[in-house]
């Protein structure tokens, strides 16, 4: 229990500093058919019907300064093992990277005559916001990835404000999908693999030295953002300059392509059930873009997309088609959330990629914005009280009883006024309410 007079306030400063390098990644899957002998109608059953096995990935390094390097692909039966190793590989890069800048700018470079004049005459921290007490130590902070003043800050502010140890892992529906695909190999040595589950099959997050010091975080941008690409995406195509929406993507695909390229793509899944899938050289029909999952085909207007697509990046092979499939997927997640982190650094001074969710997200931008202290229960009896009230289930705002009147039922009434009872229900509440 806290001792009495404990509070709890924004302390995650230095959160408010953007993480300089971030990955996003994706796997793609051959969904391999699975005979199985029929089940039993008499009882309920799960029946098997594909075997997902993946066959590529491409993943994207974002380095906040500038390019660091072109979306990496790899298509082959080791997908997995070559992920891993491949991660390792640039891992190590960056550690280099960095180890060669911070010893280049140990010191700041070229601070302009406005800098000193800044740290001069601002009397608080850039960081904390606080400021500055006769007896703090005032210190110039800089980044030592290259070398720019950044403010005035606190001696203990400025320790805090530096590089982190990890580097975060983005994919979409990791926890749904992606991590059960690659997880059980990172057992590639015998450091400790961290994991924040949800339940037994799903993982908010987990994390594993990848290098000599940095660790990759993976986590799952559906918990920041609870909606397909396809949706994401289109609310950045509303704009009219899909060129300044679309950084990371407009780096690697020319201005009249990015129209074509920034809509989220379609691609046969189910189809794609063995590895000879790959070398045919036209388009499936439509029919072979049936989701048996979701149990509908695509529309008319997206398999013109797709031959848009196969005929004006002049395509080959469904090999081809599916690596520039996979390559678009990342390089648009990566302008989606590089975009929601522009907007929570603007509107909370938080970088999302600091986080695991969107709650914890939300908490430390509920302190931040506030600056509220509050009290820690610190009596025990309190706290059993307060547990046995509380209460969960279902939120609605209701009548006791109310009866419909319209002409779609039998027994409408013609002389009473008509009324229709409806029953709304909204998902994903918490998220909305932000």
């Amino acid at each position: 229990m806290p001792k009495e007079g404990e509070i709890i306030k924004f302390k995650n400063y230095k959160n408010s500093m953007r993480v300089p390098f971030v990955i996003y990644a994706d796997f793609e899957c051959l969904l391999n058919k699975i005979s199985s002998c029929q089940p039993n109608p008499e009882v309920s059953y799960t029946q098997p019907y594909q075997k997902h096995k993946a066959m590529e990935f491409s993943y994207y390094i974002k380095y906040e300064n500038e390019y660091f390097k072109a979306p990496v692909y790899y298509h082959g039966d080791d997908a997995v093992n070559q992920f891993i190793s491949m991660l390792q590989e640039d891992t190590k890069k960056i550690e280099a990277f960095i180890k060669e800048k911070e010893e280049k700018y140990k010191d700041i470079k070229n601070m302009i005559d406005f800098d000193k004049k800044h740290y001069n005459q601002t009397n608080k921290c850039f960081i904390c916001e606080q400021k500055f007490l006769p007896d703090d130590k005032k210190v110039k902070d800089h980044c030592h990835l290259t070398g720019k003043y950044r403010g005035p800050a606190h001696e203990a502010c400025n320790l805090n404000y530096e590089i982190p140890k990890f580097i975060p892992v983005i994919i979409h529906n990791l926890s749904g999908y992606d991590a059960r695909l690659f997880i059980k190999k990172l057992d590639f040595d015998e450091s400790r693999l961290h994991v924040i589950p949800n339940n037994e099959e799903r993982y908010i997050s987990f994390s594993k030295k990848f290098g000599n010091y940095l660790k990759l975080r993976f986590i799952d941008s559906f918990k920041f953002m609870s909606f397909s690409i396809d949706k994401l995406s289109k609310n950045l195509r509303s704009a009219k300059n899909l060129k300044s929406e679309f950084k990371e993507t407009a780096k690697h695909f020319p201005e009249d392509q990015l129209d074509l390229i920034t809509r989220k793509g379609v691609y046969p899944y189910d189809y794609m059930d063995c590895k000879e899938k790959y070398e045919e050289t036209e388009l499936p029909s439509k029919e072979a873009f049936y989701n048996r999952l979701n149990e509908c085909d695509i529309s008319d207007e997206d398999y013109k997309h797709a031959q848009n697509v196969w005929k004006s990046f002049n395509i080959k092979n469904l090999r081809e088609y599916s690596e520039l499939y996979v390559k678009t997927d990342v390089l648009i997640l990566a302008d989606i959330f590089e975009t929601f982190r522009d907007v929570c650094l603007k509107t909370y001074k938080l970088d999302p990629a600091w986080y695991f969710t969107a709650p914890g997200l939300s908490w430390d931008a509920m302190l931040e914005k506030t600056r509220v202290k509050l009290d820690l229960i610190h009596d025990t009896d309190m706290v059993l009280r307060i547990e046995k009230g509380v209460r969960g289930g279902i939120s609605q705002c209701c009548n006791r009883y109310s009866k419909a009147n319209n002409k779609y039922m039998k027994e409408y009434d013609k002389n009473k006024e008509s009324n229709y009872l409806m029953y709304l229900d909204a998902n994903n509440l918490y998220v909305i309410g932000l």
